[in-house]
């Protein structure tokens, strides 16, 4: 679409319009450097409201000064801005202008002297100025758009500007001077290989530190700037025929791997090993690295080594046994730090970077380059700083003058400007040394020089992003507008009392027991299957919910004191006792007592969330709850499968069981079936099972109590600390658990009124709202979903949690609540319209898809450290909410308390669920209440509810509260 024509108004004009109505809509013009806007269709989604535009002095006015107290130039320069100008003011010109291309800045200081008017420096010749003027206009028109782009996507600079990075060779000139460019065409031709020196370099990084944008300018192939030269010094010539040239192509990527969580600086600190294998053809690597430039993204790694000579340099390229995760850091993405795990790789000899053992010389030989092109990048990202804030201080007022009046301003602006001014001079001064010195030399002479320039240029920079912050105020720690390249500066975040004084040392991945786990996943299993066996012929759970409350916080007290295994056990008994009892009950009353010697004697709901984080740690607890939801599908199949194909046994299998007892006893053979897998699980438990409760021992130990008493104290020989035993449960009434808490009631709720409607909906004929499918389909459509549901979570729930984190994935699960009640009566309307037709099957797969997804609010704790198993009701995966219960507890010892009192208020919740919700579809039918569908506008309803619940919950949940544990004190220790 062309631009449309400008016209040429008056000031008298603009102001006549001003703000007014004109054929039923308003109009408002202004005038920002002598040119109009038209702001009628702008105004409605201004950001600062529209009173701001109605203001005397803004509509008709000339707001130049306000605009640019508030906003950068480059916002009027964006596609959706520059569409609101309608035409210019007559005999007038515009006086401003944003960031022009290739252009050398007139701001005062932004400019290093050498390039400022009538200053001169003997350091740089005619070809140096050619090549910033050639290097300013690509970074212009490649770099800095890009830079922008992927400092908002986090992703890894563009291929296309790593591509015109090789085509002018500029990847080869950051590497300085050096063989590697003989032969090359520099930037055109510009300069020639031979008259290449360091302040060449110098100037080269400088000119792409312009963006202040220090995630892509690490991202802007940093790791290479680093990690390559190590190659070109000391690899073999076979080596550097095939790495060099597809790096500084820009096809493939290198880093350099040296740093560890133990060790930085201190290289002979460092762990990765490096053995050779028996044939003496191979390095086998194993280890792990933090915070490597270009690691997620990187094809070759430049590895620091431990081996039996000492010290060795290996260039490992990425393959088997070779793990990247990205690490978050105070910058973007774009740089693509990463952890790598280095686990059993295979490096053939060849690839060893100098002598086996002098690993320590490679090195520290490449630490001076290194520092020096951060000098060179610390020095220019100050100057940005001090150009914005000279910009600034002019276009801001404060006391009806410009900023810079105030003499507190100009101080600062004149400490930072000193500041970069010395770095520069410093810097230039080095480079002049390396440029009339060997290498040799520069090793014995400048490493001391260069180390203490990157210390003092770093903490130039802190301290002008920080004094920068005081001038721009809020705007210095805001990501966009005014201030952005402060909040960008690699100092506004500063130690604090949070900051660990000492190196989290990660401890090895233990082996998980795994004879133990598999009981808890067979005890698991035995839930899904005893519960949703019953649910193709009966639905009603509140009396197993209404005992269940009454007894599960006393079961979990209980096991604190005689251990988890007696408790497993009563429940075990329980449910088979139950199971049995309820396939030979003849009356009303007999299934009451069934049920209810389940909920009474059903410990194991409370009891497994602890077990299973005591059989597991901190460094693989997450991979043993991962095991949970498989297990879990796998029961809820086989659950309803066995109760829908083997209820009324003398009408399906006559020739098997046609005596008169099954005939009697119709859904005898189910819950016989049942309740024999649950013995099977009681005789291993009660066999091979370990207790996971240690007992107590009475030891004379003399403990620190961390108060303000005088003297150590001793009582009965037990560690008489307060944080060592159960809080009463009113001091559980806390905000973060009263929060958890109620979220887990209400999902939980809203998941029992699903599960106690939907066989019903199932089951009822079509006639009354339902879809009159018989048990058996019921069946194989309940096991059909539940094995779908678990290979859904399987394959794509650690992703989700990973991309979006737990309470997005929570509350999203929460959401669906809503389309699914909302989806009962459009699949009832369809199913009388037109029968149990293809798309009446289509939608039903569309609502359980929707279940699957619900599940995922549930799925979160299978995959963090102390969370729940799953509960007794459809898929009911209560490891997300629980996630924050766990961490919500005041203390470790109040736990189980904590989680008890969550399973009780939630079974009162599931004792209620069912009844409430069959009643309601009852009286909605009877009573024909919107049409017969009164109850799913009800749950609907509580479903909105419940999303504004889910809303309260912290981003991240609390942090778990650290307490001593017997095992570690030190009976020794005085």
């Amino acid at each position: 679409m062309s631009s449309p024509q400008l016209k040429v108004y008056t000031r008298e004009e603009v102001a006549k319009v001003g703000f007014k109505v004109v054929s039923t809509r308003t109009v408002n013009w202004i005038v920002i450097d002598a040119k109009v806007y038209d702001l009628t269709k702008f105004k409605a989604i201004h950001p600062g409201g529209l009173a701001v535009l109605l203001e005397d002095d803004i509509a008709g006015c000339d707001t130049t000064e306000a605009f640019f107290s508030l906003h950068r130039y480059e916002v009027l320069e964006k596609p959706p801005f520059k569409r609101l100008q309608i035409g210019t003011i007559e005999g007038e010109t515009s006086q401003l202008h944003g960031r022009i291309p290739g252009a050398v800045s007139l701001v005062p200081y932004a400019e290093p002297t050498w390039l400022s008017p009538s200053y001169h420096s003997p350091y740089y010749s005619e070809s140096h100025r050619k090549l910033q003027k050639a290097l300013r206009e690509f970074s212009d028109e490649y770099v800095y758009p890009d830079a922008l782009a992927r400092e908002e996507d986090g992703k890894r600079p563009s291929q296309l500007v790593l591509d015109k990075l090789a085509e002018t060779n500029i990847n080869a000139m950051r590497l300085g001077p050096g063989k590697h460019l003989k032969g090359l065409v520099l930037m055109g031709g510009i300069v020639k290989p031979e008259e290449f020196d360091y302040f060449h370099e110098l100037v080269i990084t400088q000119e792409l530190a312009r963006t202040c944008l220090r995630g892509y300018a690490d991202g802007l192939l940093g790791g290479m700037v680093i990690g390559l030269p190590p190659v070109l010094n000391f690899g073999s010539e076979q080596l550097r025929a095939r790495v060099v040239p597809e790096v500084l192509s820009g096809k493939k990527f290198i880093c350099l791997a040296i740093s560890e969580a133990h060790a930085g600086s201190d290289v002979m600190g460092l762990r990765t090993t490096a053995v050779k294998s028996e044939d003496g053809r191979h390095w086998i690597i194993n280890g792990t690295k933090k915070w490597i430039t270009n690691g997620t993204f990187a094809d070759y790694f430049t590895v620091g080594c431990k081996t039996e000579d000492g010290f060795t340099v290996v260039l490992v390229e990425r393959g088997p046994g070779v793990e990247t995760k990205p690490i978050k850091t105070s910058y973007s993405p774009a740089a693509g730090t990463a952890y790598i795990t280095f686990d059993e790789v295979k490096v053939p000899i060849e690839n060893t970077l100098g002598e086996e053992g002098a690993g320590l010389f490679v090195i520290l030989s490449n630490f001076n380059h290194e520092r020096f092109v951060m000098c060179c990048g610390s020095a220019r990202s100050q100057r940005i700083i001090i150009e914005e804030a000279l910009k600034w201080v002019n276009q801001r007022k404060v006391f009806g003058k410009p900023l810079h009046a105030q003499a507190v301003i100009r101080s600062r602006l004149a400490a930072m400007i000193s500041r970069a001014e010395s770095c520069q001079a410093w810097l230039e001064n080095i480079a002049y040394q390396m440029c009339n010195m060997s290498y040799k030399q520069q090793s014995a002479l400048l490493a001391g020089q260069i180390a203490m320039l990157k210390s003092y240029s770093t903490q130039c920079a802190q301290e002008t992003a920080r004094e920068a912050v005081q001038v721009f105020g809020g705007r210095g720690i805001t990501r966009t507008g005014m201030g952005r390249f402060v909040e960008h500066s690699p100092v506004t975040k500063l130690v604090d009392e949070e900051t660990p004084l000492l190196p989290v040392k990660e401890k090895p991945r233990t082996p998980l027991p795994w004879l133990q786990i598999s009981i808890v996943l067979l005890l698991q299993m035995c839930e899904p299957v005893t519960s949703q066996s019953i649910y193709p012929y009966i639905n009603q759970e509140s009396l197993f919910f209404a005992t269940e409350a009454l007894t599960v916080l006393q079961w979990s007290r209980t096991s604190d004191v005689i251990g988890r295994k007696p408790v497993l056990l009563i429940g075990l008994l329980g449910i088979t006792l139950s199971m049995l009892s309820f396939g030979l009950s003849k009356t009303f009353w007999g299934l009451v007592v069934s049920r209810c010697i389940t909920g009474l004697l059903n410990g194991n709901i409370g009891v497994m969330k602890s077990v299973m984080g005591e059989l597991t740690d901190s460094t693989n607890r997450a991979e043993g709850f991962s095991l949970m939801p498989v297990v879990w599908a796998l029961g809820v199949t086989l659950g309803p499968f066995m109760g829908g194909s083997l209820s009324r046994p003398h009408e399906r299998f006559p020739k098997y069981f046609n005596t008169p007892f099954w005939q009697k006893y119709p859904y005898f053979l189910p819950c016989l079936a049942t309740s024999s897998f649950v013995m099977v699980a009681f005789l291993v438990t009660l066999c091979l099972f370990k207790e996971t409760v240690p007992k107590r021992k009475k030891t004379r130990t003399r403990i620190r109590v961390a108060s303000t008493a005088s003297e150590d104290t001793l009582v009965d020989g037990k560690i008489p600390r307060s944080h060592d035993k159960p809080l009463p449960l009113r001091d559980l009434l806390v905000w973060p658990v009263i929060i958890s808490v109620s979220n887990y009631v209400s999902i939980a709720f809203l998941n029992i009124c699903m599960n106690a409607l939907l066989p019903l909906f199932f089951a009822m004929p079509i006639e009354i709202g339902g879809l009159g499918l018989d048990p058996p389909t019921i069946g194989i459509t309940m096991g059909i979903y539940g094995a779908g549901c678990g290979l859904f979570q399987g394959i794509f729930f650690s992703r989700i949690v990973r991309r979006f984190g737990e309470r997005r994935v929570f509350m999203f699960g929460v959401s669906t609540f809503i389309p699914m009640f909302a989806m009962f009566p459009v699949i009832s309307m369809f199913a009388r319209q037109y029968g149990l037709c293809t798309p009446v099957w289509i939608l039903i797969t569309v609502f359980l898809s929707f279940l699957s997804v619900m599940d995922l609010a549930y799925g979160m704790g299978s995959y963090l450290p102390l969370l729940t198993a799953k509960e007794t009701d459809v898929l009911c995966n209560t490891g997300c909410i629980f996630m924050y219960i766990t961490a919500s507890a005041p203390n470790k010892r109040s736990l189980g308390a904590t989680n008890g009192l969550s399973q009780t208020t939630v079974s009162i919740a599931r004792a209620i669920g069912p009844a409430m919700s069959t009643s309601l579809f009852s009286v909605s039918v009877e009573k024909n209440i919107l049409g017969g569908y009164g109850v799913y506008a009800l749950l609907s309803s509580l479903s909105v509810l419940s999303l504004l619940l889910a809303s309260k919950l912290p981003g991240k949940v609390w942090e778990e509260k650290e307490d001593y544990s017997y095992h570690d004190i030190d009976p020794m220790a005085e």
